[in-house]
């Protein structure tokens, strides 16, 4: 049966796209993302496809950005498509690995995910200067029912917003959601989080793989944590994308249990 592509396939003959992937080529570690994503999260390399996912890639002034489209079918994950756009240097350092993260993720777990999961995983990924832009709507709004998705309705969502600034909301409590569980438990708890929640409820999800009572206590830890300015929990250690560097020059090795 026809597969999905590797997460580090490309295919596209536009200029913009030969210009874009000579330029990571350059760049080892960025170059490196595609195929250690995986083993980021995993524990493993994904292996190839029998057909390459398309990319075209705009560089330019224009906002940066990315999508990637695909469709479940009977289990497998077909029609890969990735759109890229921006900067070369932010498609590099945050486009680029957030779109390869929720190629990672569909084939890992072969199914929609709630929005927040995948967006914030993805978020994970990027450079520092996006994320603080996370960081600050988040702090505008953390007090602010009315604009702030609960943690309840977060949880479930599995469709976007209609709404621009609540699409935004989104990825930001999406963000900030996953790098607060990754910190605390690693990537493993998480995709195991992420698993145990479609067979059994979040209360129950939550019990079982973190400290918290339930979906009440992950909140009132969770918006405290936001309030803080979300520091670091384990004071010192490297975040997601710097360890993802580290790995591409051969530096961690393996998938830990908790972050390294």
């Amino acid at each position: 049966p026809q597969r999905p592509c590797s997460p580090h396939s490309f295919y596209d003959p536009s200029t913009s796209t030969r210009q874009a992937h000579s330029a990571a080529a350059s760049r080892p570690g960025l170059m490196a993302s595609k195929p250690l994503m995986a083993e980021h999260w995993l524990g493993r390399r994904m292996p190839r496809w029998s057909r390459p996912c398309r990319v075209s890639v705009n560089v330019g002034s224009m906002g940066a950005g990315g999508s990637t489209t695909f469709q479940f079918v009977n289990g497998e994950v077909l029609h890969w498509r990735m759109n890229l756009q921006g900067s070369l240097e932010r498609i590099l350092d945050s486009v680029l690995p957030h779109e390869i993260n929720h190629t990672v993720f569909a084939s890992y777990f072969r199914r929609p995910l709630p929005r927040w999961a995948d967006e914030g995983a993805a978020t994970l990924f990027e450079h520092s200067s996006e994320q603080a832009k996370q960081l600050h709507l988040l702090q505008s709004v953390v007090d602010k029912p009315g604009q702030r998705f609960s943690l309840a309705e977060l949880l479930r969502m599995k469709e976007y917003p209609t709404d621009s600034r609540r699409m935004l909301i989104l990825y930001a409590q999406g963000y900030a959601l996953a790098d607060f569980l990754v910190q605390q438990r690693g990537q493993t708890a998480y995709l195991k989080f992420l698993s145990a929640a479609e067979t059994d409820d979040w209360e129950q999800a939550i019990r079982g793989h973190f400290d918290h009572a339930g979906v009440e206590s992950l909140e009132r830890n969770w918006l405290a944590w936001i309030r803080a300015g979300m520091p670091r929990l384990n004071h010192g250690e490297p975040t997601v994308a710097e360890q993802l560097a580290l790995r591409s020059v051969g530096k961690v090795s393996g998938n830990s249990s908790q972050v390294p």
